[in-house]
């Protein structure tokens, strides 16, 4: 009996040493897996800053609510351009378009073309417009040190070879879709530290391809907040409902994202950014260098950080890629035009040297001359002034049967089916046309909808004096020459 005792005994001892030695290596192996880096970029295409946690109205978006609550949101978020291929080139090299090269939108090739169509040996000529050779990428500085490198959805960079993502993939732009990419993506990374730009399609028109993926009921077209800049019509608050609803529909899908954070594990170590490339897809917005255009969305989530913080600092997209090597521990180059938001998120704002100003620009939506029309724009929190370097231009707008066809923009025709009962509404429209001014300026806190151009104003004067001088520095600071470059100065 005491033999069987003893054995007993020692039995139960090599179950418990084998259960204590098995927990340490599992634990041993989380600890390991929560050593390793990972960034998470979720960006929205033409996607303004319309969020129920800012204030919205008639909108739901929980998923981005409760990133807000676990993390910081900036309120005073911008694009550096209001178009895709210019704004996605300076968040993945943290300068200028006009700086780095890429100052207009560009053909690219679609995210699953064939490996040899991202490289110098492609069998179709793309673009000649992209970023100058020398400018270092987010992709060009983390490939080389073993850190992964992933891309979805849309890639609209040029040079290709400029930006060689190590994985790269599109599923469709379903919530499940992005589950599915962003898993696939982080089990190709293996235990690597890692980088992904998760790029949603939505809510880039046309927005029926998006809605068709909508979860729940869209939102109600009476609870719509018309912007100030467009006619309040039953045929504009139509357009709008669409939009609103994609961008319920972006939000579900950052839901899948977030769904395979939790479930691989990676959710609470990885830092989290949920912005756009620019604002909505309407006139006096994206491709322009306005308000509506360049405001964006941008929360900011990761370990140890800040939580349910509304920031008011104005930051840019410029500011992605250092805030993004640094927390990946990686030396930000040299060429680098935006700051680190990191002393933000670890509650350290004294540390970080806030802007007085930030800027955006405007060149030309595609490579249609008729699209060029060079503009920039400062903002010092309150006042908005924007330079248009070329006012004589007269820029064709489409006609609106395109809109119509191609694009299901219904805007453009509710604005001018309303020209009688809102005169106003019609005059910008046209305005964007022909006789634009070579200088804007608004009060942003009077004239949120930058109705009322302040130039001329004996009262504004000494602003718009100080503000043109501040912008036209800038521009000598950052090398823009645009103007030159076209052959028109």
């Amino acid at each position: 009996m005491k033999k069987f005792s003893a054995l007993s005994m020692l039995l139960v001892i090599m179950l418990l040493s084998s259960f204590i030695l098995l927990g340490f290596t599992k634990n041993q192996g989380k600890e390991n897996k929560k050593s390793r880096k990972g960034v998470i970029l979720i960006l929205a295409d033409d996607m303004g800053a319309h969020l129920a946690t800012m204030g919205t109205p008639g909108i739901k978006t929980p998923t981005a609510d409760a990133l807000a609550r676990e993390g910081v949101l900036f309120t005073q978020a911008f694009s550096s351009c209001a178009s895709c291929s210019p704004s996605r080139s300076s968040i993945l090299t943290g300068m200028y378009p006009h700086s780095n090269g890429h100052w207009r939108n560009t053909y690219t090739p679609v995210i699953n073309a064939p490996e040899r169509e991202f490289t110098k040996n492609a069998e179709k000529f793309y673009d000649h417009v992209g970023v100058h050779e020398s400018v270092p990428t987010l992709t060009e500085v983390l490939n080389p040190i073993g850190i992964y490198t992933g891309i979805t959805s849309k890639f609209h960079l040029s040079p290709t070879w400029k930006y060689q993502f190590q994985g790269r993939t599109g599923k469709g732009s379903s919530p499940d879709a992005y589950y599915e990419m962003t898993k696939e993506l982080l089990e190709k990374a293996g235990d690597r530290p890692y980088c992904l730009q998760v790029n949603i399609s939505t809510p880039h028109r046309p927005f029926k391809n998006h809605l068709k993926h909508h979860q729940g009921e869209m939102p109600d077209v009476n609870e719509i907040e018309v912007p100030p800049f467009y006619a309040d019509t039953e045929e504009m608050r139509l357009d709008l409902q669409e939009y609103y609803g994609c961008v319920e529909v972006a939000d579900q899908c950052a839901a899948g994202i977030i769904k395979a954070l939790k479930e691989t594990g990676e959710y609470e170590d990885a830092l989290i950014i949920f912005t756009a490339d620019q604002g909505m897809a309407y006139h006096r917005a994206k491709a322009s260098p306005y308000y509506a255009g360049t405001h964006i969305p941008m929360i900011i989530k990761g370990p140890g950080m800040e939580q349910n913080i509304r920031n008011n600092e104005l930051v840019s997209l410029i500011d992605m890629m250092p805030t993004v090597l640094n927390h990946l521990e990686v030396e930000i180059p040299e060429s680098v035009q935006g700051k680190s938001l990191m002393p933000i998120l670890y509650g350290k704002s004294d540390e970080l040297e806030g802007r007085d100003y930030i800027y955006m620009e405007h060149n030309s939506h595609g490579p249609d001359t008729n699209e060029f029309y060079p503009s920039r724009a400062v903002f010092d929190g309150r006042y908005y002034y924007i330079k248009n370097l070329y006012p004589e231009k007269t820029y064709l707008l489409p006609a609106d049967l395109e809109f119509e066809e191609k694009w299901g923009n219904h805007s453009f025709k509710a604005t001018v089916n309303a020209r009688e009962s809102h005169p106003e509404h019609y005059r910008l429209l046209i305005e964007l046309q022909e006789n634009r001014p070579p200088q804007e300026l608004y009060d942003m806190e009077k004239d949120p909808g930058q109705l009322k151009n302040l130039v001329g104003y004996g009262n504004y004067e000494d602003i718009r004096k100080a503000l043109k001088k501040n912008v036209e520095s800038w521009m000598v600071e950052t090398n823009d020459s645009i103007l030159q470059m076209m052959g028109l100065k």
